[in-house]
């Protein structure tokens, strides 16, 4: 070189990092029959639920809320920093779904007196495939508490749920 030439490359040549894609193709959100596996973080990950009454409320927001009339949960365990569901939406696209959840949910936290942040902006899905058997994936979320130290028994944990083993709570 004769200190002339740039080692830089061309702008036309450079990309800009890309976001990794983490959803699949949207028509996979939105058709009938599809079970999900869902895990939404609080904001921050703080123990928002380690609240009572906020858990409780969040918690039966999923069972007999505007959650429970467009879909159908199989399980639900609400951790003090985390949810965990078993999802199948009706007529709906999951994502809409859960974004319309979140927000209703946010709104009556912040009636209770809880104010900034509540759920973090996105979430992690896990669509199941037919292989995969919706009872060992319930079983794993009602069983979150006892891995993490929280009960001995999933059945002491009150904000853990699922159809096959709880029937109506």
């Amino acid at each position: 070189m004769t200190g002339m030439e740039s080692t830089e490359e061309p702008s036309r040549l450079r990309q800009e990092p890309r976001r990794k894609q983490i959803r699949l193709a949207r028509e996979v959100y939105a058709r009938s029959g599809q079970p999900f596996f869902i895990t939404v973080s609080a904001a921050g990950r703080q123990s928002i639920f380690a609240n009572p009454r906020y858990a409780r409320a969040t918690f039966d927001s999923l069972l007999r809320g505007p959650l429970f009339c467009e879909a159908q949960c199989l399980a639900a365990c609400l951790m003090p920093d985390h949810l965990h569901l078993l999802v199948i939406a009706k007529q709906t696209n999951i994502i809409n779904l859960l974004d319309r959840w979140k927000s209703f949910t946010t709104n009556l936290l912040h009636g209770m007196g809880l104010r900034g942040l509540v759920w973090q902006r996105s979430f992690h899905d896990h669509a199941l495939r037919r292989e995969e058997a919706m009872r060992q994936v319930a079983e794993y979320i009602i069983n979150n508490p006892v891995r993490r130290g929280l009960v001995a028994e999933w059945q002491d944990y009150p904000y853990s749920w699922a159809e096959w083993v709880s029937g109506d709570r």
